[in-house]
């Protein structure tokens, strides 16, 4: 798998996570791994296990784009979005 886009970011209560994203037609496919309270934040790390949940096709979130064009913004908005859960809310979210 290529072209993967990846946004890294914090819960509400902070809890470091990342996400991976596949444009598929007009749209993103996003998976998603999150530190436990104990875990160090790393990104190769969190890379590695969000990549591997999206080629599984495992723990899936598909949106629209909202820029075929420019799907780094459509990303970033949707982490940004992701930044305002709680842990709790995002592992609720992707079923983790």
């Amino acid at each position: 798998m290529n072209n993967e886009l990846f946004f890294h970011g914090k819960t509400k209560d902070n809890r470091r996570f990342t996400i991976c994203a596949l444009v598929n037609g007009g749209g993103l496919r996003i998976s998603a791994a999150i530190c436990s309270a104990k875990d160090n934040f790393s990104r190769k790390i969190g890379r590695n296990i969000a990549k591997g949940r999206l080629a599984k096709n495992k723990h899936i979130m598909d949106v629209w784009l909202d820029d075929i064009k420019e799907p780094i913004k459509t990303l970033v908005k949707q982490g940004t979005d992701l930044n305002s859960q709680t842990s709790e809310e995002f592992i609720k979210l992707f079923n983790l």
